[in-house]
């Protein structure tokens, strides 16, 4: 496979601790995976389960080239690592706790072909193996729209965005020359602070949300790393907005400030400007619905609070949590 042809891919899976999965993984690639030239990448990333010898026999049955690690990197260093090591067009990247679907690759990279030279970053939907969405395109850099949610197709939308997750994540080759993983973001946000640097420099990022890949999400993370993590990308990121951000994304970012804020009268009517774009507004109805209470408009509250209620992918937590904000907003209205 060469590097400077166009549609060359390399595609790299970076691994922890993770044996049975990684399996999964693999032998997901290996079943779903047509229609594209790609080189398979493993980084071990110093585990301690046996992936080291699977790793080598695998490697004598099937093309792959894996690198080895007697400690763990961090999957932002073992993935700038694969990048340098292996150059392509194209770099491929999915979690060793996802699986790929039929097509997944192809897909992925003739949705970038389309696009044109200035998408730089094309991502997907994941779903959890019992149906629910672990994520479609990141909400800020904090989250996922769609966690938890049913995968009832409410996500499955085509749209430009700030940022997609690493779990599965399509990359042009060229853009490793203007920037690369941060490194200092040893456990979560690699992903998101990478995404935002490239749309800082001038990168476009699509939401394919017709591709999906299973996603077991696997905790592995230390909790102390990732609050310093998420301290750190709110020093640095804060609620950004770019010149080219859709109205979606600069909607939700000014929203969030004024969540954060308690500015209840302006996040109501930022939420109202919300739900006349966001193709599944789940925080738009619930943050609107928070402010018109806090602001003592109690009978839209209570209108807001129906209305979300009545959308029928709502996560079970969320939808429990709204029930019981409904039946507070009843009791003020009736001791009024």
């Amino acid at each position: 496979m060469s590097a400077s042809d166009s549609r060359a891919v390399s595609l790299t899976v970076v691994t922890h601790n993770a044996l049975p999965s990684l399996r999964r993984c693999l032998e997901s690639i290996e079943r779903h995976t047509r229609g594209v030239a790609y080189r398979l990448i493993v980084v071990n990333n110093g585990s301690r389960d046996g992936t080291e010898g699977f790793l080598r026999r695998y490697a004598r049955r099937r093309r792959l080239h894996f690198l080895n690690h007697s400690s763990n990197k961090g999957k932002a260093a073992a993935l700038n690592e694969a990048v340098a090591r292996f150059p392509a067009a194209w770099h491929a990247f999915l979690d060793d706790d996802a699986a790929a679907s039929p097509g997944w690759l192809a897909r992925l990279l003739g949705a970038a072909l389309e696009a044109g030279p200035t998408t730089d970053i094309v991502g997907c939907r994941s779903v959890y193996p019992d149906g629910r969405i672990c994520g479609a395109e990141m909400f800020l850099w904090r989250a996922q729209h769609g966690r938890e949610e049913p995968d009832l197709g409410q996500r499955n939308y085509v749209r430009y965005c700030d940022g997609v997750a690493g779990t599965c994540m399509l990359v042009r080759g060229e853009l490793f020359q203007r920037t690369n993983f941060r490194e200092s973001l040893r456990q979560q946000y690699e992903d998101a602070d990478f995404c935002l640097t490239a749309r800082k420099r001038g990168s476009r990022i699509l939401y394919r949300g017709d591709i999906a890949v299973r996603h077991e999400k696997l905790l592995r993370a230390d909790e102390s790393a990732l609050s310093r993590n998420y301290a750190r990308m709110s020093r640095v990121w804060g609620s950004p907005v770019f010149p080219d951000s859709l109205a979606l994304d600069r909607h939700y970012a000014l929203a969030w400030d004024d969540l954060w804020h308690q500015r209840w009268e302006k996040l109501a009517r930022g939420c109202r400007l919300l739900l006349a774009v966001d193709p599944a507004p789940t925080y738009a109805y619930w943050w609107r619905a928070i402010a018109l209470s806090r602001a003592g408009r109690h009978r839209q509250a209570l209108g807001v609070y129906d209305r979300a209620l009545a959308v029928g992918y709502l996560p079970r937590a969320l939808r429990t949590r709204l029930e019981l904000a409904r039946e507070l907003e009843l009791r003020l209205i009736r001791r009024a």
